[in-house]
């Protein structure tokens, strides 16, 4: 929550012109401080700012929510009206379909789904001598490779010393971290 000094130290960020801005440096512990009693100041607004847009967002999807179901339960509604009718033209017409200014209704036809039992299979596959159904995945042990090869210039060189192709390092620069005591 914002208190007197965060708001202070805001609207002294706000104040300041981009000359000033362009001037102003860290020299010392106290210049070092000045700055991060600014960013933590920002850091609580957008934190506030945050937790106030979540609010209003959790406020409207609430209202959303409500709305959809009952759009939902209509819309059940109208569509088990078509269902009954439809089947009832079906059972007169197996090609039965219709098209309307509003719509078309028809029967779709769908692919049967098939359900497996990977493990059952595979030993169903084995056992009958249809391996030509199996398949192997074959991929790189990575771990094992980090663990055991090695890196010099972005380079990959297995334990014989022979470069290693398809893989390259991309040696990272080390990263500032700046923690707020908020």
């Amino acid at each position: 929550m914002l208190n007197a000094i965060h708001e202070y130290d805001i609207e002294n960020v706000n104040e300041m012109t981009e000359e000033e801005k362009e001037r102003f440096r860290v020299t010392d512990t106290q210049s070092l401080n000045w700055v991060l009693r600014k960013m933590k100041a920002l850091e609580i607004k957008k934190k506030d700012v945050n937790e106030t847009a979540q609010s209003e967002i959790e406020y409207v999807k609430q209202w959303e929510k409500k709305e959809i179901e009952s759009i939902d339960r209509h819309l059940e509604f109208f569509q088990s009206m078509i269902g009954e009718y439809a089947v009832k033209m079906r059972e007169e017409d197996p090609e039965f379909k219709v098209k309307t200014p509003h719509g078309t209704v028809k029967f779709a036809k769908k692919q049967s789904k098939w359900y497996y039992k990977e493990d059952i299979l595979v030993s169903y596959l084995k056992a009958n001598q249809l391996e030509q159904f199996i398949r192997v995945k074959e991929e790189p042990n990575k771990v094992e490779i980090k663990k055991t090869f090695n890196v010099k210039n972005g380079k990959v060189y297995d334990p014989d010393g022979q470069q290693v192709e398809g893989i390259n390092v991309e040696q990272l620069p080390d990263e500032l971290s700046i923690k707020l005591e908020i």
